[in-house]
């Protein structure tokens, strides 16, 4: 870049000093007045201790006489100013004043910020990422020059390179004045040119010098003096890439921050070589919907690319559906019709940058981006959820998290080198295998021979490896003991020589129950290996021989809830009854009669990281001959993985009435136990687990008998943690307890009635689930058995669908044949409206499915113009969801209302929701076509139970999403506590309830900086009210030594007004925490009428503490005269806080809350609060209870509960 003058040097000197002259004949005392023209013009001033308050006042003085020579508003000379020394800071932008007054009046106020170093290369880059931006005021996009004058008294601290490098990059004109000490060399160097420079030892510039500097400005604002633009080469090497901006486009994001973010990909895209042979860039903005603003191949150069994004428009709307955006993008833009040019290994990168957390769920279309090698980059401000961020982002390390948006120049060189380096994405699979292998006599030594070649060759398909596939085996019969942890062997070639040893473990009787109970506990913990906190799928492959002598069904619930995957394999004796109980669903429970079969399962190799724990009955259910082939099964099965401490690991625990690692013999399976033991030894990050690593861990269960104790518990321990349980029945084992145990029944190895089968027929399907079963790791209960549930279709009969009609039927026929269908199971009825509903057929008119299939096939469009949703609702809570009609809601059965919907309601739709939510019938929504949003919100029962279609022809794309809840989700009907008015109920739905709500939070210095999340927590569940007068109440009192009332009850009846006084808490301070003297203060000076309270008017009194360690005074009899009051008071303890003190305080035990740290308040909004047991509260006249397996809690304010189940 160079400065090029517009005329011959000459005239413009003749220019100046013939206009200098006429000035002077005319007396003005002006130096060079500017008229006219424009300009934007950055003062970058030294705010260091160099410089002193009285060197100072000469700086300040100079910028005053210059600006008095200017014509300052916004359409002619803008001006900004900014300090730096240490840091560079804003004093005001070139857009926060728009007159001469104002600005004056700013700059004559500047004090001395002070500081000890100079980093001028910072402020420079500050100017640039910071001033010289649309949103601050920059008007360079419409061609308006842009200058700065830095004022500096010292060399700088820093490097100045790349600030000089940018600044000059965006054709901005530099004056240097340097003062003082200020060194000649760097004066010159970030100058554009040595006539803008100016030096002064005594820190006051003279008039000549000023006039010298304005009548170089006059001609940059007049544009005789203008930049010509020199290429430069990029600063990011040229390579191709396909890089897709998906950016928060909602209305609560608002105009400014929009700018910020649309100035930060403008500086992105600026690094880059974009065209067809290198960088190509799309952009989506996205809200509660997506809308493309350009693809990938829309345009062919930078400057087509630049021009658009300036041009760049808030979408608005809300809310933020994050998780349809992703898929929105993955769908329509990776695609080789948009742009896309991944089939040429082109990498394909995407750039989230989002406000706040999303309504609907980003992990399935976050996986699939991920499964699809996008490399995805998440950029959160504001509100953003660091943990949802974490769930998108490829890798945590690539999520950037700001405060506020115009924070986000300071992380766009840290943002540049993923996006410059990032090449692809290698896949690694990883999984934690555990093998659960029936140890008694069932097998004998030659069968247990077949079921080591089993888990061998299992284990030789998989790509072992500790950070990929590895492996765990428990042999069990009457305990259960661990082979070999998921850590315990890093390569194939380990693990094999160890299943080559294993012998039977000994013992006749089968403790399933308990070897489960050891699995979960034992073998899929981090200390053994196990990698669930990683999100690495858990498996668990159960072999057996004979049935169990203990109750698997805990055990086997217990690995389920865990998240571990259970297949089950039935040899010989084993029950399948049992296996099917153990495994995960039916079809993961296999029986083969005979040992020797046992080789035939395997067919294909698995090249995927795993971790594999072998649970083996060791009882004397099998015989030395029978235990061989157990023996050789299981080491087929390792002999078919890739064992390698970062590919597959397998583990191995044999078992009778306990677990133990060595063959031990007994008579007795207590597989549940075993089961347990694996869980807690075998899969632990010790024993070589690698679920915290996303590995997906597997449990073998091999058994030839019955369990004697409870499996159900184990497995569904296991479940939770994320292993995937198998089941291998053999002989006597059984399959009822094995299904238990697998993660599913299809992972059951036993068939009734094939006496063919064995223990050969069971290999090729469990290489076939080792290597393609992949369970997601929830933290809690996520897949229950089917317990029963009335549903009922509300489908959409009008005009508008009559096209779709036919497919909607086949969506109601698809969803029916995943139920469990029976008088004492599953219940289905169909309701079509339009202006007036119809019933197809009630809940009771069918028992068997194939009836209901039938009439879904018979069903008859009935047309109708106008849609009466409103109506159509309140028919089928009055009409279909009673007795008479097949509902089972007295028997505590789930009830649940799936809508189907194309349009807006002629009627109100408000009244009837709520009034399904009041009696607990959970409202699925599915909106399609011209559906209303916000209707379709007042209808679901909670957000997450809303799904949106383009038209029902999509429908089968959200059929697993809306299964999933459909199939687990149970509801809890909780009751307010008695001294509560009655009938006063807390629904958070219903228009006209009230509530006075007042947030005592711990305000000592110990919180410290961890204050503003309790200040965001809080935030967040505020928005969720509907604020005031004669509506809900919010006040604030903080504590510590004693309590402040930030604001009473009455203060604020305005909602964004209420929000704002959140927003500006600040830590009160303190050292001693005396919670009693707060609460004492609450009662008497804040819940009380002076202070806004309606105590006295019958309004419900709810009082949420949060601490954060044990209260130096009595809480007792406070907490006593709070509850007589009738307040119902919440806790919410965070790190130190103290149990026993906290179940003091509650109105009941059920309403405390704890946390381990600041981080998981973030959890705890109102409608997605994650607590870790199943406790109830008691909030609702109906005792009717019903559990729900979904993250959701609307708890104080709404009368249902809902959260997961432990």
């Amino acid at each position: 870049m160079k400065m090029h003058v517009c005329m011959p040097l000459l005239l413009v000197l003749g220019l100046m000093l013939s206009n200098i002259t006429e000035t002077q004949k005319q007396g003005k005392k002006e130096l060079w007045s500017i008229k006219l023209e424009t300009a934007d013009l950055v003062f970058l001033i030294d705010g260091s201790n160099n410089v002193g308050r009285a060197n100072f006042a000469h700086v300040r003085d100079f910028m005053v006489n210059f600006i008095e020579n200017l014509d300052v508003g916004p359409d002619t000379i803008q001006i900004g100013v900014a300090q730096y020394s240490d840091d560079p800071s804003a004093e005001f932008y070139l857009n926060t004043y728009s007159t001469k007054t104002q600005v004056l009046d700013a700059v004559k106020g500047l004090q001395l910020r002070g500081g000890e170093e100079l980093k001028t290369g910072a402020a420079l880059q500050f100017l640039v990422d910071s001033y010289f931006t649309e949103s601050a005021g920059s008007r360079a996009g419409d061609g308006v020059p842009q200058a700065v004058f830095l004022l500096t008294s010292k060399k700088s601290s820093d490097n100045i390179r790349q600030g000089v490098l940018e600044i000059k990059r965006n054709h901005v004109f530099t004056f240097v004045i340097g003062l003082g000490q200020a060194d000649r060399a760097e004066v010159k160097l970030i100058a554009t040119d040595p006539i803008f420079t100016a030096e002064f030892s005594n820190f006051q510039v003279n008039a000549a010098a000023q006039q010298k500097l304005l009548q170089m400005f006059s001609m940059i604002a007049n544009r005789v003096i203008v930049l010509e633009s020199v290429e430069m080469s990029p600063e990011v090497p040229i390579n191709r890439k396909d890089i897709v901006f998906l950016i928060d486009g909602s209305a609560s994001l608002g105009r400014v921050n929009f700018l910020q973010i649309r100035d930060f990909i403008l500086s992105i895209v600026e690094k880059f070589e974009v065209g067809p042979d290198a960088v190509q860039v799309g952009l989506v903005q996205y809200s509660n919907n997506a809308k493309t603003e350009f693809y990938l191949n829309t345009f062919s150069t930078k400057a087509q690319v630049l021009g658009f994004i300036r041009r760049l428009r808030l979408k608005m709307g809300r809310p933020l559906n994050t998780g349809a955006a992703l898929d929105y993008v993955f769908k329509t833009h990776f695609t080789s019709s948009a742009g896309s040019r991944k089939d040429k290994d082109i990498p394909q990168l995407l750039v989230l940058i989002t406000a706040g957390k999303s309504k609907d769920d980003v992990k399935m279309p976050a996986d699939t981006l991920k499964e699809a090698s996008i490399m995805t980059l998440a950029i959160g401000g504001r509100n953003a959820d660091l943990a949802e961020l974490q769930k998108i982002a490829i890798d945590p390390s690539l999520v950037f998290n700001v405060k506020e948006f115009r924070s986000l120049p300071h992380v766009l060189e840290t943002v540049m080198t993923p996006l410059s380096a990032l090449t692809g994405v290698t896949r690694v699979e990883k999984r934690d295998i555990v093998f659960l292998v029936d140890g008694t006599l069932n097998f004998g030594h030659k069968n247990f021979a077949a079921i080591r070649g089993f888990v061998a060759r299992i284990i030789g398909a998989q790509d072992i490896g500790s950070d990929r596939v590895r492996v765990g085996l428990v042999q069990y019969s009457d305990d259960a003991e661990a082979e070999f942890y998921l850590n315990t062997y890093s390569t194939k070639a380990q693990l094999l020589s160890k299943i080559k040893q294993l012998r039977p473990k000994g013992g006749r009787t089968l403790k399933t129950g308990a070897a489960l109970d050891n699995v979960s506990r034992y073998l899929f913990t981090k200390s053994a290996g196990g990698r669930r906190e990683e999100g690495v799928p858990q498996f668990l492959v159960h072999v057996a021989g004979g049935s169990s002598i203990d109750d698997t069904k805990q055990s086997s619930d217990a690995l389920l809830r865990a998240g571990v995957m259970t297949l089950a394999v039935g040899v010989g004796n084993a029950d399948q009854q049992r296996l099917s109980e153990i495994a995960l669903d039916p079809s993961l429970g296999f029986y083969v009669k005979e040992f020797r079969s046992l080789p035939d399962i395997e067919s294909e190799s698995v090249a995927d990281r795993r971790d594999i724990v072998f649970l083996v009955d060791g009882t004397l259910n099998f015989s030395h001959k029978n235990f061989a082939a157990i023996r050789g099964f299981v080491a087929r099965i390792i002999g078919a993985q890739d064992i390698g401490s970062d590919r597959v690991r397998v583990g191995l625990v044999q078992y009778s009435d306990d677990a133990k690692t060595e063959p031990k013999g007994g008579r007795t399976l207590k597989t549940g136990a075993a089961l347990d033991y694996v869980s807690r030894y075998l899969f632990t990050k010790s024993a070589g687990g690698r679920r915290e690593e996303g590995v997906p861990q597997f449990l073998v269960h091999v058994a030839g008998g019955s369990s004697i104790d409870d499996t159900k518990q184990s497995s569904d321990a296991l479940l939770r943690t994320g292993v995937m349980a198998l089941a291998v029945g053999v002989g006597n084992a059984d399959q009822q307890r094995l299904s238990e145990i697998a993660l599913d029944p299809s992972l059951v190895s036993i068939k009734h009635g094939q006496q063919k089968y064995s223990l050969s027929l069971c290999e090729s399907w469990l290489f076939s689930q080792l290597k393609t079963a992949k369970l997601t790791v929830v933290s809690s209960l996520d897949v229950m058995k089917a317990q029963g549930r009335d549903i009922v279709f509300l489908i959409d009969g009008s005009t508008k669908v009559e096209a779709s009609f036919p497919s909607i039927l086949k969506f109601l026929q698809s969803i029916t044949q995943e139920l469990n269908i029976g008088r004492n199971a599953d219940q289905v009825g169909v309701v079509q409206y339009s202006d007036d509903p119809k019933v197809e057929f009630f809940m009771n008119t069918y028992s068997n499915k194939e009836d209901i299939l039938t009439a879904v096939q018979r069903m008859r469009f009935m047309g109708g113009r106008a849609l009466n949703t409103g109506k159509a609702l309140d028919y089928v809570m009055r009409h279909i969801f009673t007795k008479p009609a097949g509902s089972r809601l007295d028997a505590g059965v789930a009830q649940m209302l799936v809508l189907l919907t194309s349009g807006k309601s002629r009627d109100d739709v408000k009244q009837a929701g709520e009034a399904l939510k009041r009696a607990a019938i959970v409202t699925f929504v599915i909106g399609g076509m011209e559906a209303d949003g916000h209707e379709l919100q007042e209808i679901a029962y909670s957000s997450n139970l809303m799904f949106a279609v383009e038209d029902f022809q999509s429908l089968p794309d959200i059929k697993n999403q809306l299964l999933r809840p459909l199939k687990t989700l149970t509801v809890e009907i909780v009751k307010l506590p008695t001294t509560v008015t009655e009938g006063l109920f807390l629904h958070f739905f219903t228009v006209g309830n009230k509530r006075d709500v007042v947030f005592l939070i711990d305000g000592t210095s110990k919180v410290g900086t961890n204050f503003y999340r309790i200040r965001d927590f809080i935030y967040n569940l505020i928005q969720n009210f509907d604020v005031g007068e004669d509506k809900d109440r919010i006040g604030v009192v903080q504590y510590s030594d004693d309590a402040r009332v930030e604001f009473p009850l009455n203060a604020y009846s305005n909602f964004m007004t209420l929000l704002d006084a959140v927003r500006r808490l600040g830590l009160k301070g303190g050292r001693t925490l005396n919670t009693g003297s707060a609460l004492d203060f609450i009662m008497k000076n804040v819940l009380t009428k002076s202070a806004g309270s309606r105590r006295d008017l019958g309004i419900t009194q709810i009082l949420v503490l949060i601490t954060t360690g044990k209260s130096q005074d009595e809480v007792r009899l406070p907490s006593e005269i709070l509850k007589r009051a009738g307040v119902v008071t919440f806790t919410v303890g965070i790190n130190e806080a103290d149990n026993s003190e906290l179940h003091q305080i509650a109105y009941s035990p059920k309403l405390i809350f704890q946390v381990n740290d600041y981080w998981d308040l973030s959890d705890l909004d109102l409608q997605l609060l994650t607590v870790p047991n199943p406790q109830m509260v008691q909030c609702a006249t109906n005792s009717r209870r019903l559990k729900m397996t979904n993250l959701l809690l609307f708890c104080f304010f709404g009368g249902i509960i809902i959260r997961r189940v432990e």
